[in-house]
């Protein structure tokens, strides 16, 4: 059978759901370009390689670099205390173990989702700092150092730090540690400075205008000044790529040693969501035995994925304009691991329910969402999720099987599971949810 290429995957793309798309691929030292559908469905333009788009939370990459860059010059370390290096801020006692790598493998303990409804609505250089300000107030489910959960708030610390040690605001520190050595010159993080540039405007769910206030933290476009470092960039296909490149290849010609651009790439701890493990940054998992480096990013009707391969040097980035756009990413994610690769993605291996799983029964809850595992019987659980979104707003029915790695898996999702101090949790999108008689604003 012919391999299919990608002419054939994005000639499947239902251009009324996903009306825009930029795709690169990277190998050889080079990186080919296709640009397909239009702008905005209200004011269409074409899509070409330097037209804006909404990374979303594949600025958490950045925003890792830009810390890292900082170790690079000598002015923290991975292993230091945050506390010290942000004395003004309240804790709440998480300032004893709280360091640097905890920010970003998502290991602060934070339950960070909360910092999408609680950012400042200011656009002025202080509504960061104000934000982070509140980390007593921010719900737990573990101190610093537990198990892995996806952390908006912990990225936005993260920021703050480099706010701190920079002593410029976030986006000009970025722009000098992370954008200007890679040479992304169309990466912004503000609407003014994207506004004389062609942009993407996002779409919902099957290409549909996209209603202003339908994301709480959004104001419409870009996203709120105290949560650029979890979701800020908004950069152009042709940027996108410089960054993917950079970690594909690992040069010295960047803001980062070799050795500390490999050092972002080590996994950090087992997790779940876009990989199965974290590394600084980035989400790690493993294709045929080699490690496949991974983020996506959702924002205000925008979806991307950036997809790095350092055996193979190797790396994708996709762009869509649509709340839509994930099922067209994955028709590429697959082609490209797959049919241009030749790598199987590893898939979770069954196993027997664990001794005492009836423990696992119970409600779970994390800011937006909670979790029911309902009957515990055979080789699998009956789970219902409810999601009070905005973002994955729903009321959903799984039947899971158990798999090897304390995992849960059916063939639309999977959830993780353990214990902290004899508390149970189940890991769901990458975020711990606390057995809801356990839980507590703080731990």
């Amino acid at each position: 059978m012919v391999a299919t290429t990608v002419g054939d995957v994005l000639g499947r793309r239902d251009r009324a759901a996903v009306p825009g798309l930029a795709l690169s691929v990277f190998e050889r030292g080079e990186a080919s370009l296709w640009c397909d559908g239009i702008t905005s469905i209200a004011d269409p333009l074409p899509v070409t390689q330097d037209t804006l788009f909404q990374l979303g939370s594949v600025s958490k990459v950045v925003t890792a670099t830009a810390v890292v860059a900082l170790v690079a010059r000598g002015m923290l370390s991975l292993d230091d205390l945050v506390g010290p290096l942000l004395p003004s801020v309240d804790f709440g006692g998480a300032e004893r173990s709280l360091t640097v790598e905890h920010l970003l493998s998502h290991r602060g303990g934070w339950q960070g989702d909360w910092s999408l409804f609680n950012a400042p609505a200011s656009h002025d250089t202080s509504s960061l700092a104000t934000l982070v300000s509140r980390a007593r107030d921010v719900p737990r489910h573990s101190p610093p150092g537990g198990p892995v959960s996806y952390d908006n708030f912990g990225y936005c610390v993260a920021g703050a730090l480099v706010e701190a040690l920079t002593g410029e605001p976030f986006d000009r520190a970025v722009r000098s540690l992370v954008f200007e050595p890679l040479g992304m010159t169309n990466s912004v993080y503000w609407a003014d400075h994207a506004i004389w540039k062609r942009v993407a405007l996002g779409h919902a769910c099957g290409g549909r205008s996209l209603a202003a206030g339908s994301e709480p933290w959004a104001d419409r476009f870009p996203t709120r000044r105290a949560l650029w470092p979890q979701g800020g960039v908004v950069a152009s296909l042709a940027d996108t790529v410089k960054l993917a490149s950079y970690f594909a290849t690992n040069q010295d010609d960047g803001p980062l040693s070799p050795a500390l651009a490999a050092e972002m790439q080590k996994p950090r701890g087992p997790s779940g969501g876009q990989g199965t493990h974290v590394g600084l940054g980035w989400h790690i998992r493993c294709a045929s035995g080699e490690p496949v480096l991974t983020h996506t990013g959702a924002a205000q009707g925008s979806f991307a994925r950036v997809l790095v391969v350092p055996g193979r040097a190797s790396a994708m980035a996709v762009l869509t304009n649509s709340a839509s756009g994930p099922s067209q990413v994955d028709d590429l994610y697959d082609w490209y691991l797959r049919d241009h690769l030749g790598l199987v993605p590893e898939a979770p291996e069954s196993a027997a329910p664990p001794p005492g799983a009836d423990r696992l029964l119970g409600t779970y809850t994390a800011v937006t969402r909670t979790i029911d595992v309902i009957a515990v019987d055979g080789e699998s659980a009956k789970v219902r999720v409810q999601d009070t979104g905005p973002t994955w707003a729903g009321d959903k029915a799984y039947r899971l099987r158990f798999a090897v790695g304390s995992r849960l898996v059916s063939d639309q999702t999977q959830m993780e599971y353990g214990a902290l101090e004899d508390v149970p949790w189940v890991r769901f999108r990458g975020r711990i949810h606390v057995r809801e008689a356990a839980a507590s604003p703080n731990a």
